[in-house]
């Protein structure tokens, strides 16, 4: 028997106030890569707003029903939406090769362009690999990026400068979507491209944002 391909993931989970201080319900995604995509898948579906499941074609078809696993070798899931079906790959934005070997000793501070260009060379680098620079179906492959770990969250700024680049360069999906999962049930998915148009920034102001930090806080002190 061949054995399935395992993958590392880093710790998140909703914290709550009690007597005794501050109590994480950390959550981490199963070992098993091919039940991580299916949570991720899961929670991405469910946690859509209404306006963007009706755009996908879901909004009235439950949730066992509007999506299909794919084979190891294609993408990772189908969205089988209404008279239209998207493909989606799933990424993990993490940056712990930049810093250090584990999700553990991870850096919470980073500057807004840092992240936002690695986020970019996510989506760059998806679409070279599964040719869709050369060979865009239109509108019908989804990035869907993820954070499944406290440390690496976008803030609004982050996600502005992203939404700007990804209009100006050149890939091969029709939406990018972002991610940060709380637990097995909940995320939070935001439409970064296309997406709401971005507000008309100055050379001066994108350089301003690019140099701010991005401070995701310990909460549990931990």
């Amino acid at each position: 028997m061949s054995r399935k391909p395992r993958k590392p993931s880093g710790v998140t989970g909703p914290y709550k106030l009690s007597g005794e201080g501050v109590e994480h319900n950390a959550y981490q995604l199963p070992p098993d890569k091919e039940e991580q995509e299916e949570v991720l898948a899961r929670v991405f579906l469910r946690c859509l707003s209404a306006s963007e499941k009706a755009s996908l074609g879901i909004l009235r078809v439950e949730l066992d029903e509007a999506y299909e696993m794919l084979d190891e070798n294609d993408h990772d899931f189908l969205i089988k939406g209404d008279g239209k079906n998207w493909k989606v790959q799933i990424t993990e934005l993490i940056l712990i090769d930049e810093f250090c070997g584990n999700y553990e000793d991870g850096v919470r501070e980073y500057d807004v362009g840092f992240l936002a260009d690695k986020f970019i060379d996510r989506v760059v680098g998806k679409s070279q690999r599964y040719g869709l620079l050369d060979n865009r179906e239109e509108d019908k492959t989804i990035l869907l990026v993820f954070t499944g770990d406290e440390k690496f969250l976008l803030s609004d700024s982050t996600k502005i400068l992203i939404n700007i680049e990804l209009r100006k360069i050149k890939h091969g999906f029709g939406r990018v979507y972002y991610m940060p999962l709380m637990d097995g049930e909940t995320g939070f998915p935001s439409l970064l491209y296309p997406g709401k148009i971005p507000p008309k920034l100055t050379n001066t102001q994108i350089k301003n944002i690019r140099e701010n930090k991005v401070h995701n806080l310990d909460i549990g002190g931990g």
